[in-house]
């Protein structure tokens, strides 16, 4: 009996499936860090790190099991006077972890590392973020440390010593584990070090380097002579597996409701201009300028071709697939079959897959850490509320900036920690193609490089497209009549020329402290037909600070035509394959299948329109030469569910006329993206209009 227990504590120990002990995973729910309080009961300081024991009291109904702690001390010469840390106890994924938890009502204790004056009894710790389970409770695992050892290693930094142990995860889920490890060199210290371990594995420990605050540590990153002599186990965390319906429930809504061409759409052709100014190798104060000029094909699924009429930049393709990326995407079933969507915060879902790239080579790729016992790190899209607001690797984020339009969401803006690119749309047989996109790469203070793609006479080609169905319903000849009432700004390439002045309060910091700036413009188009839009300032500036300023021009015009009645989509393309209801005794129209739940109209006139969701929209019009225009739409928002304000978005626009066309002389954006927006206005003088054939 003896030897038969000894045989299966190896083949445990050994990672032999079936052979690990099984864990209960836990039934998860919902609970609030603000119901966790926290208290140092002991320090142990030591060089340049110090070791806290922190008291955690739960007084939620579910056990919690903290993820993050902050931590914060007062500093006068720091930034709002306070120095902070963040200690994580787990690696990603942060959600459905447990093993380790503050009971419901009770009490539990963790060791955490910092590098601030925090002593016994300091109140500024508290838990940033945790989960909250029934149960969940999973006792020390028992590693079966072998006997360290001293072998050599090599890094960047040299040749060293360090200490490898063997050791394993008896447990059937993947495993993240925290012990207390006794240095004798490069000194005597304590140090707090930690690891993954997959389900059943068992595996050879290399320490990596002193692990100060931060305990997680790439195994290739040694640094230093390091012997350890003695470990023990102090916390540990699993990993639950991941839910697929908790996964849809957060994704599916906001990655629906962004704009994405239809299926139909296959192919893209037209002509481009690339700019590139690039800092130069061998001369880090002067630039290289480069331009090309050219045809292209970009088609879902594969790379670019590119045709020089003149000129050779380098990277056109990757700057096409970039300015298209957003739009091209394959809808959310194919992204869930191409991908493993897996939660590991909150708010984050990791693509473990091409993501939804326009290209072969895919927009969403994969890092690798280092070393066969380093993770592998996916990237992951961010959702708030109904929006995807950003991508990335952990805590290297790229942020974006999004906007509403009548066919969905569009992103306009996104940063990392040194890229910034900016997306301006404009109207392709119907839909809404990029038509301008910028990217500029810095280090610091310091420009590194910055590219323009200019895209017009864009196409989808007769192949490529699938007429949308015609709308049905006892409705569709009223409504239509109705829809064609009304002034249309032209769908010719007219050239409009005028001066203008734009005032806003500065609470929008894209403006770069500009509360008023003026110049004059000359566009090729106008609204969803805006084809080219040039710009030059009163006042000269920077070449970067005038780049963003005309892209926030370029912006606010595509926040007023988006929301004008007057650049509205042709009735049939507008409600295609919808079922519209004959007209109600109040004037309404209930649509099925469609972009809108009710068309609103009274006097022959659209007046408003009503979503799904509740959010209302309304048009008020006046006569300007005769014709009938919007002079000002307002949109309804509800509160949001994360605890944002109730508010309303309103446009008014003052109209007149210009030899044989009406045109907006004056814009005034209100509340766009919230009460805090402020107003903006847009206000253009002497405009004149020449036609273009």
């Amino acid at each position: 009996m003896r030897n038969l227990l000894s045989v299966v504590v190896a083949a445990c120990l050994a990672g032999v499936p079936g052979a690990q002990t099984a864990v209960a995973v836990p039934t998860f729910g919902a609970g609030s860090v603000q119901q966790l309080s926290c208290r140092v009961v002991a320090a142990t300081a030591k060089r340049g790190t110090s070791l806290l024991v922190v008291e955690v009291q739960n007084q939620g109904t579910l056990a919690a099991e903290p993820l993050e702690f902050r931590l914060e001390v007062a500093d006068r010469k720091a930034p709002g006077g306070v120095r902070a840390e963040t200690f994580r106890r787990v690696q990603l994924p942060r959600a459905r972890r447990f093993g380790r938890s503050v009971p419901a009502g009770g009490r539990q204790s963790y060791v955490v590392p910092t590098q601030l004056a925090i002593g016994r009894g300091a109140k500024a710790v508290q838990v940033l973020s945790a989960c909250w389970c029934d149960g969940g409770v999973v006792p020390a695992p028992d590693l079966a440390l072998g006997a360290p050892r001293m072998v050599q290693r090599s890094s960047l930094a040299g040749t060293f010593n360090v200490t490898e142990v063997e050791l394993g995860n008896p447990y059937d889920r993947d495993l993240d584990v925290l012990l207390r490890v006794t240095l004798a060199q490069p000194y005597d210290t304590v140090e707090l070090m930690g690891l993954r371990l997959a389900a059943g594995q068992r595996r050879t420990w290399t320490l990596p380097a002193l692990a100060g605050a931060q305990p997680y540590l790439d195994e290739t990153a040694a640094a230093c002579q390091l012997r350890a002599t003695a470990f023990e186990v102090v916390d540990w965390s699993l990993v639950a597996p991941n839910d697929a319906q908790q996964v849809e429930a957060l994704l599916r809504p906001a990655y629906a409701a962004w704009y994405r061409w239809p299926d139909a759409v296959t192919a893209v052709s037209g002509r481009f201009v690339h700019h590139v100014r690039r800092q130069r190798v061998d001369d880090v104060a002067h630039y290289d300028e480069f331009e090309a000029q050219g045809r292209y094909t970009l088609t879902r699924g594969g790379d670019a071709i590119v045709t020089f009429d003149s000129g050779d930049t380098g990277g056109v393709e990757s700057a096409i697939a970039q300015a298209f990326e957003f739009v091209a995407r394959p809808d959310y079933a194919m992204l869930a079959a191409r991908n493993e969507l897996v939660q590991v915060t909150d708010d984050r879902i990791e693509l473990r897959g091409p993501g939804w790239g326009v290209v072969r080579s895919g927009a969403a790729g994969q890092l690798s850490t280092g070393g066969a016992a380093s993770a592998v790190r996916h990237q992951d899209v961010q959702v708030d509320g109904d929006r995807l607001v950003g991508t990335g690797y952990d805590d290297a984020r790229t942020e974006w900036t999004t906007q509403d339009t009548a066919h969905g969401w569009l992103v306009t803006r996104t940063r990392s920690s040194t890229v910034a690119q900016t997306f301006a749309y404009g109207d392709c047989e119907g839909q809404l193609a990029p038509i301008d996109w910028t990217s500029t790469t810095t280090f610091g203070d310091r420009l590194y490089s910055s590219e323009r793609l200019e895209l017009f006479d864009t196409t989808f080609g007769e192949a490529a497209r699938i007429a949308p169905p015609r709308p049905t319903g006892d409705g569709v000849a009223a409504l239509r009549a109705i829809w064609d009432t009304g002034y249309r700004l032209p769908d010719a390439p007219l050239e409009l020329a005028a001066s203008f002045v734009i005032t806003q309060p500065g609470v929008d910091q894209l403006w770069r402290g500009q509360k008023r700036i003026a110049g004059r413009l000359v566009t090729t188009g106008i609204g969803r037909h805006l084809r080219r839009l040039q710009v030059t300032f009163d006042q000269a500036a920077s070449p970067e600070l005038e780049h963003d300023l005309g892209f926030l021009l370029r912006d606010r015009l595509l926040m007023w035509y988006l929301r004008d009645f007057g650049d509205r989509l042709p009735f049939d393309e507008f409600f295609g394959g919808a079922e519209i209801g004959g007209k109600g005794a109040d004037g309404s129209f209930r649509i099925e299948h469609g972009p809108v739940e009710v068309v609103e109209t009274q006097d022959g006139l659209v007046r408003g329109f009503r979503d799904r969701d509740g959010t209302r929209t309304r048009l008020q019009w006046q006569t300007v030469a005769g014709q009938k225009v919007v002079q000002r739409f307002e949109r309804e928002h509800a509160a949001s569910p994360r605890g944002g304000a109730a508010f309303t978005e309103r446009v008014t626009v003052t109209w007149a006329a210009v030899g044989a066309h009406l045109l907006p002389t004056r814009i005034v954006l209100e509340d766009i993206f919230g009460r805090d927006f402020g107003t903006e206005t847009i206000v253009l003088k002497n405009l004149t209009v020449k036609e273009n054939e």
